[in-house]
């Protein structure tokens, strides 16, 4: 059984809890903020979900709102949902937004064909569907999992490894060797402006190795990269840390322990623009196994240590959820899960407080 207050996700639409514990509202200390979109605060940033966009927090005047990081995560219908635009009925493996919260990237396909997707909205407008970035080397059997930079210049991705270990990845269409792929690693596209072509992939250099290196997060000021590994223990994931030396190379790689059950695996790292706060996938409950739900650890600071793991259970379901993204005002978080879908498939999803 699962623990604590839960999302109810039926098969046909949503039925959602309204009580929650606030898991993800202390060690904020930042000033109210000022609304600008008419009285429902944050970021003027229009409705995403199917519904009525409806603020948990506002003065009797609509004009001063606590900082979102010390809100809980809602639970109710208007404010958690798939975001429309950009949730098919095939596999949205993963979600990164750039720091601005206006230009959004996934991954989608299934079988053979797995390709990076691009959709980009302004202050007054939801997301429209997304189009595929051709720039992006398409991908078979389990790769892509962008994450983007603040900026939107830099993509990091996982690419499956050929035969020629790693200096170039293994990539198309229907890739006729995919069975022969090795394992992931994790490569870089850059471009010089929004509009640019993108150019890559580039290995990483300095985080690499002959063991699988997943699921990249770079934080909001990009020094630091954060991804999955099983370098110490085959198929075991575990949570690691890079420093940014250069352009383009990582080193000090250092593991980020206690944050699951002993042999468990940790996945889809998503670090709080502060610092402070990491949310990532592990099995429900402390288990070894089974169904991913979100968890999160704090800290005071960012060079601090993590306090103890707990459930973020108004961001996690009774399917697998991963963590994808976290708005730097942390009023809105994005993330994929299978909950709500008739044919098992991974959507984006979106909670907002404000």
């Amino acid at each position: 059984m699962r623990v604590g207050a839960r999302l109810a996700l039926g098969v046909v639409g949503l039925a959602l809890a309204t009580a929650g514990i606030c898991v993800a509202c202390v060690g904020d200390s930042s000033t109210p903020s000022t609304s600008t979109d008419g009285g429902v605060g944050g970021d003027a940033i229009a409705n995403d979900i199917d519904g009525s966009k409806t603020p948990i927090d506002a003065s009797t005047d609509g004009s001063v709102l606590t900082p979102c990081a010390q809100l809980p995560w809602p639970q109710s219908t208007g404010n958690v949902g798939p975001v429309q635009g950009v949730s098919t009925t095939f596999n949205e493996f993963n979600v990164t937004l750039t720091s601005d919260v206006f230009t959004l990237f996934l991954s989608r396909g299934s079988g053979n064909d797995i390709g990076v997707y691009e959709s980009v909205r302004d202050a007054s407008s939801s997301f429209p569907t997304d189009t595929r970035v051709t720039d992006i080397l398409s991908t078979a059997n389990g790769g892509m999992l962008p994450n983007v930079s603040a900026d939107g210049l830099t993509m990091y991705l996982q690419y499956r490894n050929g035969v020629d270990g790693g200096a170039a990845p293994e990539g198309g269409v229907n890739n006729a060797d995919a069975a022969a792929d090795l394992t992931f690693n994790l490569y870089t596209y850059v471009r010089g402006s929004a509009s640019s072509p993108w150019v890559g992939p580039t290995p990483i250099a300095g985080v690499n190795t002959a063991a699988n290196e997943i699921q990249p997060f770079i934080s909001a000021d990009g020094d630091t990269l954060y991804f999955v590994s099983d370098r110490t223990t085959a198929g075991v994931f575990a949570l690691y840390q890079a420093s940014k030396m250069s352009p383009g190379v990582f080193g000090t790689v250092k593991p980020i322990t206690g944050l699951a059950a002993a042999g468990a695996s940790v996945n889809f790292p998503v670090m709080n623009a502060a610092g402070t706060r990491l949310f990532y996938g592990a099995p429900a409950g402390g288990a070894v196994t089974g169904e991913d739900d979100i968890w999160m650890v704090e800290r005071g600071n960012s060079g601090g240590t993590f306090g103890a793991p707990v459930t973020v259970t108004q961001l996690s379901t009774l399917l697998d959820d991963r963590p994808g993204f976290i708005s730097p005002d942390e009023c809105r978080f994005y993330f994929t899960t299978r909950a709500g879908s008739t044919a098992g498939d991974f959507d984006v999803w979106l909670s907002r407080k404000r």
